[in-house]
C-alpha cells in the first residue's frame, strides 16, 4: 500500500469513527473541548482568533469564537479560495455576517477585510484526526499546510479523544499545531 493509499484508508476509518459518535456525544465532547480551550494560556493569551465553521462533525469551536469576541479579541474566520486551494482570513464581529460560501461551508463575506497582520493570533487548525505530535489528517487538499508553512503565530488542534491517533503518516509538507485539545484536556506537541 502506498503513502497516499494509507492516508486514504485511514481516513476513511476515521470518517466512520466520526460518523458514528452520536450528535449528542459530540456535542458533549465539543463543549469540554471549548472550555478547556478558553481556560488555556493560549487562548487567554491571544489577541487575535483564527477559527473555522465546523461541518460534518467536526468539534465545535464556536463558542470559543464567542469567547474570544466577550474578551475582546478580535476574531477573523476562513475563507476558502478553491481556484488555488488557499485560504484567506477575513475579520468578522458577530457570527451573522457569515455566509454560505465555498463548499457551502459559512464563511466572511466577500467585502469583510482581510486579515493581513497576525501578531498575536492562535490558530485554530480544523482536522479529522490529529497524532499526539501535532500532525493532522484534514480531506486532503491541503489548505491549512499552505497556510502553516508561512503562518508563525501560535496554533491549536481540536481532536475528539476517540479520534486522537498514535502516530498519522506524514509528507514534507505537513506542520503540526503546537497545542491539542481534546474532552480530556490539553496536551503540547513541541
Amino acid at each position: 500500500m502506498t503513502h497516499t493509499e494509507q492516508k486514504q484508508a485511514l481516513r476513511r476509518e476515521l470518517l466512520a469513527l466520526r460518523t458514528s459518535m452520536g450528535e449528542d456525544e459530540r456535542a458533549a465532547a465539543s463543549d469540554k473541548i471549548a472550555r478547556h480551550v478558553i481556560e488555556s494560556d493560549s487562548f487567554l493569551g491571544a489577541r487575535l482568533l483564527l477559527c473555522y465553521y465546523p461541518v460534518r462533525g467536526e468539534v465545535d469551536p464556536l463558542p470559543i469564537a464567542r469567547a474570544a469576541w466577550k474578551l475582546g479579541k478580535q476574531v477573523a474566520f476562513v475563507r476558502s479560495r478553491p481556484e488555488d486551494c488557499t485560504l484567506t482570513f477575513c475579520t468578522v464581529s458577530s457570527l451573522d455576517e457569515l455566509t454560505v460560501g465555498a463548499y457551502r461551508i459559512p464563511e466572511p463575506p466577500v467585502n469583510a477585510p482581510i486579515l493581513k497582520n497576525f501578531d498575536g493570533a492562535l490558530c485554530v487548525v480544523p482536522a479529522l484526526a490529529y497524532d499526539r505530535r501535532g500532525f493532522r489528517i484534514g480531506y486532503g487538499k491541503g489548505y491549512y499546510d499552505r497556510f502553516l508553512s508561512a503562518f508563525l503565530g501560535d496554533t491549536i488542534g481540536l481532536c475528539y479523544a476517540r479520534l486522537l491517533q498514535d502516530a498519522i503518516p506524514t509528507d514534507a509538507h505537513d506542520r503540526a499545531v503546537g497545542e491539542i485539545f481534546t474532552e480530556e484536556g490539553g496536551r503540547l506537541c513541541r
